[in-house]
Order: structure tokens, then C-alpha cells, then sequence
């Protein structure tokens, strides 16, 4: 059945998995998914060669892609990886992040490090999603009815800058901006967190504009930034105005629905060709040079502390005179000047020895999970 070596396919979430399977059985060729339990959706592949496999059950996942004769392998669709101790990983699993390190690497060094152990020890080809789908690449210029007007174009470069600079530091895909402001940004928690915190931030007037594009370091055989009609429907209940994509270098899934959803919430969707505006911005996509401004990481342990931290970045915000981002370790009052913990503060609010002493190993974990990522971001 065709020419093409047998695609194995690495399913997580949402419909991008869905949409290579109606590719491969419209062309008659060979494929098999091992869909990851938790994140794929549970209907999807009742009718086509599949099995179930745990995200931390690599070896497992391998000798079913083998078993099946699989030659090429695509990773599509969304996964949360949740922390390494959650894995409940097997042999193989606990082999790779120890030989990479993965568990202080950032999202594009933990790809690359998965690609190059599914090709350079296992004797797969990864393939990019795109390479199978081109038609589903963003496109330049305005997809619907509604176009932006000047403001929400001053804004699409603002959240563009804001975006790429994150990017160069491995941490996120998108960011959102309104009136000249950067509201929020991307993390691990992805666009749909993003969304829901740009609602609770915005001023209120104009909506805001929601940027995504591919980070600039980006594996992109993998991971391109992704939109589809539920973008559309989180970016109007936030009061968004309008989403912006990299042209050729991020997904739209379903456009004709996008575009329906987008017209009826009376949305634009635009693709940026970026070459253009960096030209015209003259910025560059580096991390701490002409990007979207500073990184400041602040970390608090309690609620006074939580208080001065949000304090503090509402005054830089106030008084930097360009973007500025924010990463660290808090509570709600710092989350409220879009500020995503990396953990739970509370871990860390205790005292005394007989608090102390029962979670001396989670809290430890955590202050080497903070270290890790202040390595990784590398914080202005």
C-alpha cells in the first residue's frame, strides 16, 4: 500500500493526530499510532491500528512501533509532561533523562534529545507534521472578515517581540498584548493558560491580541505552534480582539472552521510573515538583545513576600520603558501580574522543624527545580 516507509505515528491531544490519519488512509499508506494514555483523545482511533501506551513507558511505546514495522515517526499533537517522579517511568525512559539531562532542559532541548535517541539509537526518521500536511501551515496575511486596525497591528508587533524573546529562552510559544502593553506570556502550561489569564489582566477597550510563533531555536519537526477553533473561542472569552500567527512556520487546524468561528466572534486571524517584521521593527529574535525586553525571575516563599513581588513587577512594568517579562515563584497576588509559579507556593511556606522536616525532600526538589529553570531562562 504505496511507496512511503510505514509512518508510526506519536499521538497526544487535540486534532492534529486525527488529521495524519485521514492523510495516510486518503494516500493508502501504511501507518500505526501509539496514542499516549491521558493526553489523546479517547474516541479517536477505535477503527485504525493502535495501541495505548503510558507517556512515560518509552520502551514499551518503541517495541510497539517495531512490532508494526515502523520506519518514520511523526509527533503530533499537544502532551503535558508532567514531572519525571509522575512518569512512573520504565527502564528506558529513566535511561534517556539520566544520559540527557532532561530533567533541567527546557522543552527544545528535551525534543532534540528525544529525537536524537529515536533516530540515533533506535533507527527511526522523525518527520515534521507539516511535511504531511503542508496545506495546514499558516499563511500570510488576513483569513476571515475582519481585519486588524492600527492599534491591534502596534500590538501584534509589541506581543510578537514578547513572544520571540521567551522563545529564545525556551519557554513559550505565544504572548499577549494590549495598547502597547505585554499582559501576559506563554509557559509550560500552554496557550489555553495563557488565554485565561490575558482575561482576568485586560484593561477593558480594545482587546487585547494573542501572537504565536515558533521559537526561534526551534526543533521544527516538532512542537510548531498550533491554533484551531477552540483558540478562537478562549481568545473571544478572554475579550481578545484578534490572534496573530507565524506565517510558514505555525498550524491552523480546520481553517475554514477557524475562520467561521473567528467571523462569528468577530475576531481577526492574520499570519505575520516575521522576516518582514523584524525588518521593519529592526529587532532581531535574540534573548536579551533587541527582543522583547528583559526576563526578571523573582521568587517569594509566603504571602508578605508574594505581596513585594507583585508590588515589584508592577513597578517595573509601570517604569521600564519597553517590554518586560516575568517568571518566578509565588502566589496569587504575583499571578495577578501574569506571573505563572512554577510551583505551588505553599510547598515552600512552612516553619519550624516539625513542618519542616516531614517535606525536607519535596521542598528541596523544589529549590533544585527553581535553580534548574533560573539556569534555563537565564533571567536578566
Amino acid at each position: 500500500m504505496g511507496t512511503r516507509p510505514k509512518l508510526g505515528i506519536l499521538a497526544g491531544g487535540g486534532l492534529l493526530p486525527v488529521e495524519i490519519v485521514k492523510a495516510c488512509q486518503k494516500s493508502g499508506r501504511d501507518f500505526f499510532v501509539a496514542a499516549f494514555a491521558g493526553q489523546a483523545d479517547p474516541g479517536a482511533f477505535g477503527d485504525v491500528p493502535h495501541a495505548w501506551v503510558r507517556l512515560g513507558a518509552a520502551g514499551k511505546s518503541i517495541a510497539h512501533l517495531k512490532a508494526n514495522a515502523c520506519k518514520e515517526l511523526v509527533m503530533a499533537g499537544a502532551v503535558t509532561r508532567p514531572p519525571l517522579w509522575a512518569l512512573f517511568p520504565d527502564s528506558l525512559t529513566i535511561r534517556f533523562f539520566i544520559r540527557s539531562r532532561s530533567s533541567i532542559l527546557g522543552d527544545d532541548g528535551f525534543l532534540k534529545a528525544l529525537i536524537g535517541m529515536l533516530e540515533d539509537d533506535e533507527g527511526f526518521k522523525i518527520v515534521g507534521a507539516d511535511s504531511l500536511l503542508p496545506a495546514l501551515l499558516a499563511t500570510k496575511g488576513v483569513y476571515g472578515k475582519v481585519k486588524p486596525d492600527q492599534q491591534a497591528l502596534d500590538d501584534i508587533e509589541v506581543a510578537t517581540g514578547a513572544a520571540l524573546d521567551i522563545g529564545a529562552r525556551d519557554i513559550g510559544q505565544g504572548a499577549v498584548a494590549q495598547l502597547g502593553e505585554v499582559l501576559a506570556v506563554e509557559d509550560a502550561l500552554g496557550t489555553d493558560a495563557l488565554l485565561k489569564l490575558a482575561g482576568k489582566l485586560g484593561s477593558g477597550g480594545p482587546g487585547g491580541v494573542l501572537v504565536k510563533v515558533k521559537k526561534p531555536a526551534q526543533e521544527r519537526r516538532v512542537d510548531l505552534p498550533t491554533i484551531g477553533v477552540a483558540t478562537v473561542e478562549l481568545a473571544a472569552r478572554a475579550g481578545l480582539r484578534g490572534i496573530a500567527v507565524d506565517a510558514g512556520g505555525a498550524i491552523v487546524l480546520d481553517r475554514d472552521a477557524v475562520i467561521k468561528a473567528a467571523d462569528a466572534a468577530g475576531l481577526f486571524v492574520v499570519g505575520v510573515d516575521l522576516k518582514e517584521w523584524m525588518r521593519r521593527t529592526g529587532r532581531s529574535t535574540v534573548a536579551g538583545g533587541n527582543g522583547g525586553g528583559p526576563l526578571v525571575f523573582i521568587v517569594a516563599g509566603e504571602p508578605s513576600g508574594d505581596l513585594l513581588g507583585a508590588r515589584l513587577a508592577s513597578a517595573l512594568r509601570k517604569g521600564h520603558p519597553g517590554p518586560i517579562s516575568f517568571a518566578g515563584v509565588g502566589g496569587a497576588r504575583m499571578e495577578e501580574q501574569g506571573i505563572k509559579s512554577l510551583f505551588p507556593m505553599s510547598e515552600l511556606s512552612v516553619m519550624g522543624a516539625a513542618e519542616v522536616l516531614p517535606r525536607l525532600t519535596t521542598i528541596l526538589a523544589r529549590i533544585g527545580e527553581t535553580a534548574a529553570a533560573i539556569e534555563r531562562m537565564r533571567p536578566a
